[in-house]
Protein backbone atom coordinates (compact mmCIF):
# COMPACT_ATOMS: atom_id res chain seq x y z
CA UNK A 1 0.00 0.00 0.00
CA UNK A 2 1.16 3.15 -1.05
CA UNK A 3 0.19 6.80 0.51
CA UNK A 4 0.46 9.95 -2.27
CA UNK A 5 -0.33 13.60 -1.11
CA UNK A 6 -1.78 15.67 -4.18
CA UNK A 7 -1.63 19.53 -3.97
CA UNK A 8 -3.37 22.31 -5.44
CA UNK A 9 -1.90 25.90 -5.81
CA UNK A 10 -3.37 29.01 -5.47
CA UNK A 11 -0.83 31.62 -4.43
CA UNK A 12 -2.04 33.04 -1.22
CA UNK A 13 -4.68 30.49 -0.69
CA UNK A 14 -1.64 28.08 -0.12
CA UNK A 15 -1.75 29.39 3.45
CA UNK A 16 -4.45 27.37 3.76
CA UNK A 17 -2.43 24.16 2.64
CA UNK A 18 0.29 25.29 4.86
CA UNK A 19 -1.72 25.09 7.66
CA UNK A 20 -3.09 21.38 6.61
CA UNK A 21 0.52 20.61 6.08
CA UNK A 22 1.43 21.68 9.89
CA UNK A 23 -1.09 19.61 11.55
CA UNK A 24 0.13 16.49 9.63
CA UNK A 25 3.27 16.82 10.67
CA UNK A 26 2.40 17.82 14.79
CA UNK A 27 0.30 14.51 14.80
CA UNK A 28 2.88 12.28 12.71
CA UNK A 29 0.95 12.07 9.31
CA UNK A 30 3.82 10.80 6.61
CA UNK A 31 3.41 10.47 2.54
CA UNK A 32 5.26 7.72 0.54
CA UNK A 33 5.05 9.88 -1.97
CA UNK A 34 3.40 13.94 -2.37
CA UNK A 35 3.03 16.21 -5.43
CA UNK A 36 2.67 20.15 -5.67
CA UNK A 37 2.07 22.45 -7.90
CA UNK A 38 2.75 25.84 -7.97
CA UNK A 39 1.90 26.53 -4.14
CA UNK A 40 1.59 23.37 -3.48
CA UNK A 41 5.20 23.02 -4.55
CA UNK A 42 6.39 26.05 -2.55
CA UNK A 43 4.85 25.51 0.38
CA UNK A 44 4.58 21.95 0.44
CA UNK A 45 8.30 21.54 0.39
CA UNK A 46 8.01 22.27 3.77
CA UNK A 47 6.45 19.02 4.58
CA UNK A 48 9.86 16.84 3.13
CA UNK A 49 11.99 19.19 5.43
CA UNK A 50 9.62 18.83 8.64
CA UNK A 51 9.72 22.59 8.91
CA UNK A 52 6.42 23.26 10.82
CA UNK A 53 5.53 26.98 10.85
CA UNK A 54 7.83 27.84 8.24
CA UNK A 55 5.49 28.92 5.46
CA UNK A 56 3.13 30.99 7.01
CA UNK A 57 6.10 32.74 9.11
CA UNK A 58 7.98 33.86 6.43
CA UNK A 59 5.24 35.01 4.57
CA UNK A 60 3.60 36.87 7.14
CA UNK A 61 7.39 38.40 8.04
CA UNK A 62 7.61 39.57 4.32
CA UNK A 63 4.38 39.78 2.59
CA UNK A 64 5.02 43.66 3.20
CA UNK A 65 8.49 43.37 1.35
CA UNK A 66 8.54 45.00 -1.93
CA UNK A 67 11.37 42.36 -2.89
CA UNK A 68 8.73 39.39 -2.27
CA UNK A 69 5.85 39.88 -4.08
CA UNK A 70 5.23 43.67 -5.75
CA UNK A 71 4.62 45.25 -8.60
CA UNK A 72 7.69 47.03 -7.91
CA UNK A 73 9.49 43.93 -8.29
CA UNK A 74 7.59 42.77 -11.68
CA UNK A 75 8.53 46.09 -13.12
CA UNK A 76 12.30 45.77 -12.19
CA UNK A 77 12.84 42.41 -12.16
CA UNK A 78 10.24 40.52 -14.29
CA UNK A 79 8.75 38.66 -12.01
CA UNK A 80 5.61 39.57 -9.12
CA UNK A 81 7.28 37.17 -6.56
CA UNK A 82 10.84 38.43 -6.54
CA UNK A 83 13.55 35.86 -7.97
CA UNK A 84 16.51 36.63 -5.85
CA UNK A 85 14.79 37.68 -2.53
CA UNK A 86 12.14 34.81 -2.55
CA UNK A 87 14.48 31.68 -4.60
CA UNK A 88 17.69 32.56 -3.06
CA UNK A 89 18.22 35.52 -0.08
CA UNK A 90 15.11 33.98 1.64
CA UNK A 91 15.71 30.31 2.43
CA UNK A 92 19.45 30.71 2.09
CA UNK A 93 19.67 33.52 4.63
CA UNK A 94 16.32 34.50 6.03
CA UNK A 95 14.25 31.69 6.87
CA UNK A 96 16.62 28.47 5.87
CA UNK A 97 15.69 25.88 4.38
CA UNK A 98 16.64 22.74 5.80
CA UNK A 99 18.33 20.69 3.28
CA UNK A 100 19.59 17.96 5.35
CA UNK A 101 16.48 16.65 6.40
CA UNK A 102 15.06 17.06 3.05
CA UNK A 103 17.33 14.81 1.47
CA UNK A 104 17.18 12.46 4.47
CA UNK A 105 13.15 12.10 4.07
CA UNK A 106 12.41 9.10 2.77
CA UNK A 107 9.24 10.62 0.87
CA UNK A 108 9.58 11.33 -2.58
CA UNK A 109 8.57 15.01 -3.51
CA UNK A 110 7.27 15.90 -7.39
CA UNK A 111 6.75 19.26 -8.76
CA UNK A 112 4.68 20.34 -11.86
CA UNK A 113 5.45 22.43 -14.19
CA UNK A 114 3.91 23.11 -17.51
CA UNK A 115 6.40 23.18 -20.69
CA UNK A 116 5.78 26.35 -22.53
CA UNK A 117 6.51 24.94 -25.76
CA UNK A 118 4.44 21.73 -25.79
CA UNK A 119 1.40 23.18 -23.62
CA UNK A 120 1.81 19.84 -21.38
CA UNK A 121 2.92 19.03 -17.92
CA UNK A 122 6.69 18.29 -16.79
CA UNK A 123 7.42 16.42 -13.26
CA UNK A 124 10.62 16.54 -11.82
CA UNK A 125 11.32 14.92 -8.69
CA UNK A 126 13.06 17.36 -6.00
CA UNK A 127 15.53 15.31 -3.71
CA UNK A 128 18.01 17.80 -2.24
CA UNK A 129 16.36 20.92 -1.75
CA UNK A 130 19.61 22.52 -3.36
CA UNK A 131 19.19 25.47 -6.27
CA UNK A 132 18.39 23.48 -8.68
CA UNK A 133 15.36 21.64 -6.84
CA UNK A 134 14.51 25.11 -5.60
CA UNK A 135 14.54 26.88 -9.30
CA UNK A 136 12.27 24.38 -10.49
CA UNK A 137 9.75 25.19 -7.55
CA UNK A 138 10.11 28.02 -8.56
CA UNK A 139 9.00 27.23 -12.52
CA UNK A 140 6.14 25.63 -10.85
CA UNK A 141 5.19 28.86 -9.29
CA UNK A 142 5.73 31.18 -12.20
CA UNK A 143 2.38 32.52 -12.89
CA UNK A 144 2.35 33.56 -16.71
CA UNK A 145 2.55 37.22 -17.48
CA UNK A 146 3.89 38.38 -14.13
CA UNK A 147 7.19 36.15 -14.22
CA UNK A 148 9.44 35.47 -16.65
CA UNK A 149 9.91 31.95 -18.33
CA UNK A 150 12.12 29.54 -16.29
CA UNK A 151 14.72 27.81 -18.30
CA UNK A 152 16.06 24.53 -16.68
CA UNK A 153 17.09 20.91 -17.56
CA UNK A 154 16.38 21.79 -21.44
CA UNK A 155 12.94 22.65 -20.74
CA UNK A 156 11.22 26.19 -20.51
CA UNK A 157 8.65 26.46 -18.18
CA UNK A 158 6.06 27.84 -16.55
CA UNK A 159 3.32 27.44 -13.40
CA UNK A 160 2.44 24.05 -13.49
CA UNK A 161 -1.52 24.62 -12.93
CA UNK A 162 -2.29 25.94 -16.39
CA UNK A 163 -2.31 21.98 -17.38
CA UNK A 164 -2.03 20.07 -14.23
CA UNK A 165 -4.30 22.19 -11.59
CA UNK A 166 -3.76 18.88 -9.17
CA UNK A 167 -1.84 16.21 -9.72
CA UNK A 168 -3.53 13.35 -8.05
CA UNK A 169 -3.60 11.20 -11.51
CA UNK A 170 0.62 12.20 -11.87
CA UNK A 171 0.60 9.81 -7.71
CA UNK A 172 -1.70 7.26 -9.25
CA UNK A 173 0.91 6.55 -12.42
CA UNK A 174 3.86 6.62 -9.77
CA UNK A 175 1.97 3.40 -7.62
CA UNK A 176 -0.19 5.39 -5.28
CA UNK A 177 -3.13 3.71 -4.30
CA UNK A 178 -4.25 5.65 -1.29
CA UNK A 179 -4.25 9.45 -2.16
CA UNK A 180 -5.16 12.60 -0.42
CA UNK A 181 -6.14 15.26 -2.59
CA UNK A 182 -5.20 18.66 -0.54
CA UNK A 183 -7.62 21.49 -2.41
CA UNK A 184 -7.71 24.98 -2.03
CA UNK A 185 -11.01 25.93 -3.14
CA UNK A 186 -14.60 24.95 -1.93
CA UNK A 187 -16.63 21.63 -3.36
CA UNK A 188 -18.64 22.82 -6.07
CA UNK A 189 -16.27 25.18 -7.35
CA UNK A 190 -15.56 25.59 -10.90
CA UNK A 191 -13.89 27.86 -13.05
CA UNK A 192 -15.43 30.29 -16.11
CA UNK A 193 -13.28 31.59 -19.17
CA UNK A 194 -11.57 34.66 -18.54
CA UNK A 195 -13.36 37.67 -20.28
CA UNK A 196 -9.43 39.01 -21.42
CA UNK A 197 -8.33 35.49 -22.38
CA UNK A 198 -8.67 37.22 -26.33
CA UNK A 199 -5.98 39.47 -25.17
CA UNK A 200 -3.93 36.78 -22.44
CA UNK A 201 -3.65 35.15 -26.30
CA UNK A 202 -2.35 37.98 -27.68
CA UNK A 203 0.31 38.78 -25.25
CA UNK A 204 1.19 34.73 -25.57
CA UNK A 205 1.08 34.63 -29.35
CA UNK A 206 4.86 34.14 -28.99
CA UNK A 207 3.93 30.45 -26.99
CA UNK A 208 1.30 29.12 -29.16
CA UNK A 209 1.26 25.63 -27.16
CA UNK A 210 0.94 27.87 -24.21
CA UNK A 211 -1.38 30.20 -25.38
CA UNK A 212 -3.83 27.18 -25.99
CA UNK A 213 -3.14 25.50 -22.44
CA UNK A 214 -4.29 28.76 -21.44
CA UNK A 215 -7.40 28.97 -23.43
CA UNK A 216 -8.60 25.20 -22.39
CA UNK A 217 -7.46 25.89 -18.85
CA UNK A 218 -11.27 26.32 -17.31
CA UNK A 219 -12.05 23.05 -19.20
CA UNK A 220 -9.02 21.07 -18.00
CA UNK A 221 -9.56 22.45 -13.84
CA UNK A 222 -13.77 21.87 -14.25
CA UNK A 223 -13.05 18.24 -15.34
CA UNK A 224 -10.37 17.71 -12.56
CA UNK A 225 -13.18 18.83 -10.34
CA UNK A 226 -15.92 17.00 -11.02
CA UNK A 227 -13.54 13.24 -11.69
CA UNK A 228 -12.05 14.56 -7.55
CA UNK A 229 -16.00 14.57 -6.47
CA UNK A 230 -16.21 11.25 -8.18
CA UNK A 231 -13.47 9.52 -6.36
CA UNK A 232 -14.37 11.53 -3.36
CA UNK A 233 -17.61 9.81 -3.45
CA UNK A 234 -16.79 6.38 -3.99
CA UNK A 235 -13.98 6.34 -1.11
CA UNK A 236 -11.24 6.01 -3.70
CA UNK A 237 -9.53 9.13 -2.91
CA UNK A 238 -9.87 11.56 0.83
CA UNK A 239 -10.37 15.32 -0.31
CA UNK A 240 -9.41 18.31 2.19
CA UNK A 241 -10.66 21.58 1.11
CA UNK A 242 -11.74 24.61 2.63
CA UNK A 243 -15.32 24.82 3.59
CA UNK A 244 -16.03 28.29 1.97
CA UNK A 245 -14.55 30.44 -0.05
CA UNK A 246 -11.23 31.63 1.18
CA UNK A 247 -11.69 35.17 -0.27
CA UNK A 248 -7.62 35.77 -0.47
CA UNK A 249 -6.01 37.34 -3.44
CA UNK A 250 -2.73 36.09 -5.31
CA UNK A 251 -0.87 38.64 -3.30
CA UNK A 252 -1.78 39.52 0.26
CA UNK A 253 0.17 42.36 1.66
CA UNK A 254 -1.92 41.87 5.17
CA UNK A 255 -0.46 40.06 8.16
CA UNK A 256 -3.48 38.79 9.40
CA UNK A 257 -5.14 37.93 6.25
CA UNK A 258 -2.35 35.20 5.63
CA UNK A 259 -2.78 33.81 9.13
CA UNK A 260 -6.80 33.75 8.86
CA UNK A 261 -6.26 31.80 6.00
CA UNK A 262 -3.43 29.56 7.41
CA UNK A 263 -5.96 29.32 10.59
CA UNK A 264 -8.49 27.79 7.89
CA UNK A 265 -6.13 25.40 6.93
CA UNK A 266 -5.23 24.36 10.59
CA UNK A 267 -9.07 24.14 11.47
CA UNK A 268 -9.79 21.33 8.56
CA UNK A 269 -6.95 20.21 9.00
CA UNK A 270 -7.51 19.06 12.73
CA UNK A 271 -11.52 18.23 11.98
CA UNK A 272 -10.32 15.59 9.17
CA UNK A 273 -7.26 14.28 11.30
CA UNK A 274 -8.90 11.64 12.29
CA UNK A 275 -10.64 10.84 8.45
CA UNK A 276 -6.84 10.94 6.91
CA UNK A 277 -5.77 8.45 9.28
CA UNK A 278 -8.65 5.88 8.80
CA UNK A 279 -8.13 6.37 5.56
CA UNK A 280 -3.85 5.72 4.90
CA UNK A 281 -4.43 2.87 7.48
CA UNK A 282 -1.40 0.40 7.03
CA UNK A 283 0.10 2.97 4.65
CA UNK A 284 0.55 5.43 7.49
CA UNK A 285 3.49 4.99 9.32
CA UNK A 286 6.09 7.02 11.50
CA UNK A 287 8.87 5.20 8.74
CA UNK A 288 11.29 3.24 11.00
CA UNK A 289 10.87 1.29 14.51
CA UNK A 290 10.54 2.77 18.15
CA UNK A 291 12.16 1.38 21.11
CA UNK A 292 10.83 2.10 24.24
CA UNK A 293 12.99 1.57 27.18
CA UNK A 294 12.81 2.68 30.45
CA UNK A 295 12.66 1.24 34.22
CA UNK A 296 9.86 -1.13 34.78
CA UNK A 297 7.25 0.45 35.02
CA UNK A 298 7.87 3.33 32.85
CA UNK A 299 5.01 3.10 30.83
CA UNK A 300 6.30 1.68 28.23
CA UNK A 301 3.82 -1.41 27.94
CA UNK A 302 1.22 1.12 27.71
CA UNK A 303 2.53 3.74 25.38
CA UNK A 304 2.71 1.07 23.20
CA UNK A 305 -0.73 0.52 22.97
CA UNK A 306 -1.36 3.87 22.64
CA UNK A 307 0.88 3.99 19.52
CA UNK A 308 -0.81 1.43 18.03
CA UNK A 309 -4.35 3.09 18.60
CA UNK A 310 -3.14 6.24 17.17
CA UNK A 311 -0.53 5.33 14.87
CA UNK A 312 -1.11 2.03 13.51
CA UNK A 313 1.80 0.99 14.68
CA UNK A 314 2.49 -3.44 15.29
CA UNK A 315 3.63 -3.70 19.26
CA UNK A 316 6.25 -6.24 20.02
CA UNK A 317 6.13 -6.85 24.11
CA UNK A 318 9.30 -8.37 24.57
CA UNK A 319 9.00 -9.68 27.64
CA UNK A 320 5.74 -11.24 26.47
CA UNK A 321 7.18 -12.77 23.07
CA UNK A 322 10.05 -14.08 25.35
CA UNK A 323 7.36 -16.38 28.21
CA UNK A 324 5.65 -17.36 25.33
CA UNK A 325 8.79 -19.11 23.69
CA UNK A 326 9.70 -20.57 26.69
CA UNK A 327 6.59 -21.42 27.91
CA UNK A 328 7.09 -19.73 31.18
CA UNK A 329 6.69 -16.49 32.85
CA UNK A 330 10.11 -14.17 33.36
CA UNK A 331 10.32 -14.94 37.09
CA UNK A 332 10.15 -18.79 36.38
CA UNK A 333 12.68 -18.02 33.60
CA UNK A 334 15.12 -16.41 36.17
CA UNK A 335 14.57 -19.09 38.34
CA UNK A 336 15.32 -21.87 35.96
CA UNK A 337 17.70 -20.47 33.51
CA UNK A 338 19.29 -17.65 35.02
CA UNK A 339 19.35 -13.77 34.16
CA UNK A 340 22.00 -14.12 31.26
CA UNK A 341 19.99 -16.64 29.41
CA UNK A 342 16.99 -13.84 29.66
CA UNK A 343 19.35 -11.43 28.44
CA UNK A 344 19.90 -13.66 25.51
CA UNK A 345 16.74 -13.71 24.67
CA UNK A 346 16.26 -10.06 24.45
CA UNK A 347 19.20 -9.82 22.25
CA UNK A 348 18.02 -12.78 19.92
CA UNK A 349 14.82 -10.89 19.17
CA UNK A 350 15.91 -7.30 18.87
CA UNK A 351 18.29 -8.96 15.81
CA UNK A 352 14.92 -10.29 14.52
CA UNK A 353 13.54 -7.21 14.70
CA UNK A 354 15.90 -5.94 11.41
CA UNK A 355 12.98 -7.27 9.41
CA UNK A 356 10.76 -5.37 10.61
CA UNK A 357 9.53 -1.47 10.21
CA UNK A 358 6.72 0.66 11.83
CA UNK A 359 7.10 -1.45 14.55
CA UNK A 360 7.12 -0.23 18.53
CA UNK A 361 8.89 -2.25 20.67
CA UNK A 362 8.04 -2.42 24.47
CA UNK A 363 11.57 -3.00 25.60
CA UNK A 364 12.65 -5.03 29.11
CA UNK A 365 14.48 -2.37 31.68
CA UNK A 366 17.65 -4.60 31.15
CA UNK A 367 17.41 -4.14 27.47
CA UNK A 368 19.98 -0.97 27.09
CA UNK A 369 22.29 -2.13 29.83
CA UNK A 370 23.80 -4.59 26.94
CA UNK A 371 25.67 -2.60 24.53
CA UNK A 372 24.93 -5.08 21.45
CA UNK A 373 21.11 -4.37 22.15
CA UNK A 374 21.60 -0.87 21.26
CA UNK A 375 23.53 -1.44 18.48
CA UNK A 376 20.63 -3.47 17.45
CA UNK A 377 18.44 -1.11 17.94
CA UNK A 378 19.91 1.62 16.40
CA UNK A 379 20.19 -0.28 13.27
CA UNK A 380 16.09 -0.01 12.53
CA UNK A 381 14.49 2.53 14.53
CA UNK A 382 15.20 5.66 17.77
CA UNK A 383 15.50 4.80 20.99
CA UNK A 384 12.46 6.85 23.24
CA UNK A 385 13.39 6.87 26.86
CA UNK A 386 10.88 7.11 29.18
CA UNK A 387 11.49 8.24 32.87
CA UNK A 388 9.40 8.33 35.72
CA UNK A 389 9.90 9.62 39.32
CA UNK A 390 11.04 6.13 42.04
CA UNK A 391 7.43 7.34 43.56
CA UNK A 392 5.93 7.34 40.61
CA UNK A 393 7.32 4.15 39.57
CA UNK A 394 6.51 2.49 43.14
CA UNK A 395 2.82 3.70 42.82
CA UNK A 396 2.77 1.89 39.39
CA UNK A 397 4.11 -1.94 40.37
CA UNK A 398 3.22 -2.22 44.06
CA UNK A 399 0.84 -4.21 42.87
CA UNK A 400 2.35 -6.59 40.45
CA UNK A 401 4.42 -9.54 41.48
CA UNK A 402 6.00 -10.32 37.97
CA UNK A 403 9.04 -8.08 38.63
CA UNK A 404 11.64 -10.13 39.49
CA UNK A 405 14.14 -7.29 40.67
CA UNK A 406 11.34 -5.82 43.10
CA UNK A 407 9.63 -8.62 44.45
CA UNK A 408 10.91 -8.33 47.56
CA UNK A 409 12.14 -5.20 48.17
CA UNK A 410 8.91 -2.49 46.61
CA UNK A 411 10.75 0.70 48.23
CA UNK A 412 10.92 3.95 46.90
CA UNK A 413 14.68 3.93 48.30
CA UNK A 414 15.38 0.44 46.14
CA UNK A 415 14.02 1.26 42.73
CA UNK A 416 15.69 5.19 43.17
CA UNK A 417 18.85 3.22 43.91
CA UNK A 418 18.21 0.49 40.49
CA UNK A 419 17.16 3.82 38.81
CA UNK A 420 20.61 5.66 39.48
CA UNK A 421 22.39 2.42 38.51
CA UNK A 422 20.68 2.33 35.25
CA UNK A 423 21.03 5.50 34.40
CA UNK A 424 24.30 6.15 32.50
CA UNK A 425 23.45 3.87 30.21
CA UNK A 426 19.61 4.46 29.18
CA UNK A 427 20.36 8.27 28.74
CA UNK A 428 23.36 7.00 26.60
CA UNK A 429 21.58 4.66 24.92
CA UNK A 430 18.89 7.24 24.08
CA UNK A 431 17.72 9.44 20.96
CA UNK A 432 14.70 11.37 22.57
CA UNK A 433 14.20 11.46 26.17
CA UNK A 434 10.47 11.82 28.03
CA UNK A 435 9.56 12.26 31.37
CA UNK A 436 6.19 10.36 31.56
CA UNK A 437 4.96 11.83 34.81
CA UNK A 438 1.53 13.62 34.90
CA UNK A 439 0.85 12.90 31.27
CA UNK A 440 -1.80 10.86 29.56
CA UNK A 441 -0.53 8.23 27.08
CA UNK A 442 -2.00 10.44 24.24
CA UNK A 443 -0.05 12.98 24.95
CA UNK A 444 3.52 11.07 25.67
CA UNK A 445 2.48 9.20 22.07
CA UNK A 446 2.02 13.02 20.36
CA UNK A 447 5.25 13.94 22.20
CA UNK A 448 7.31 10.78 20.68
CA UNK A 449 5.69 11.60 16.80
CA UNK A 450 7.09 15.26 17.09
CA UNK A 451 10.66 14.35 18.88
CA UNK A 452 10.65 11.79 16.28
CA UNK A 453 10.07 14.60 12.99
CA UNK A 454 12.50 16.82 15.05
CA UNK A 455 15.35 14.58 14.62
Amino acid sequence: MTSGLAMEGGAMRGMFTAGVLDVFMENGINFDMAAGISAGATFGCNLKSKQIGRAIRYNKRFCRDWRYASFRSLVLTGDLFGKKFCYETLPDQLDVFDTKTYRENPMRFFLGATNVDTGHPVFFESKTGDAHDITWMRASASMPLVSRIVEIDGYRVLDGGITCPVPYRFLEKKGCDRIVILLTQPKGYRKEQPRLMPAICFLLRRYPALAHAMRVRYRRYNHQMEEIDRLEASGQALVIRPSEPLGIGHVSHDPDELERVYQAGRSEGEKRLEDVKAYLGPSLSIKHNIFLIGFMGAGKSTVARAMHDRYSMDVVEMDQIIEERNGMSIPEIFEKHGEVYFRQQETKLLIESQSKTNVVFSCGGGVPMRDENVKEMRKSGKIVLLTAKPETILERVKRSHDRPLLEHNKTVSHISELMEQRRPKYEAAADIVIDTDGKSAQEICEEIVHKCIEK
